[in-house]
């Protein structure tokens, strides 16, 4: 639960020396902003310099709900892009380009382009 929300309570099965860089994250306004600001990964990413014992101990927990996401959406990806009616197709091409967060400038890709002129 801390994890989620560190300004909410302080978890009784804490070691001490985490309860107490807890405590400090809780009395820090700026660390509450910035809470609210980035996103849950990022907030704890940001705190890896500052308070290293519980940003670790965080992002441990939270790395693994990260990475099984990823596989299921390749895996689902894989799954429809393979159907009965395209089993002899070879899925790896087409799974990269859906995986990839790549967005091409179709703009400077046109320009490039030399037109055919008629003959």
């Amino acid at each position: 639960m801390w994890i989620r929300n560190p300004f909410v309570a302080i978890s009784n099965t804490l070691e001490v020396r985490h309860a107490e860089a807890l405590i400090d994250i809780q009395n820090s306004a700026l660390l509450k902003a910035r809470f609210q600001s980035l996103p849950l990964s990022d907030f704890w990413s940001s705190l890896s310099e500052e308070f290293p014992i519980v940003a670790d101990k965080a992002l441990r927990m939270l790395i693994p709900f990260v990475t099984t996401y990823l596989c299921e959406r390749a895996f689902s990806l894989y799954a429809a892009t393979k159907s009965k009616y395209r089993n002899k197709l070879n899925a790896e091409p087409d799974m990269r380009l859906q995986l990839c967060n790549f967005v091409p400038d179709f703009k400077a890709l046109a320009k490039n382009i030399q037109f055919q002129d008629s003959h």
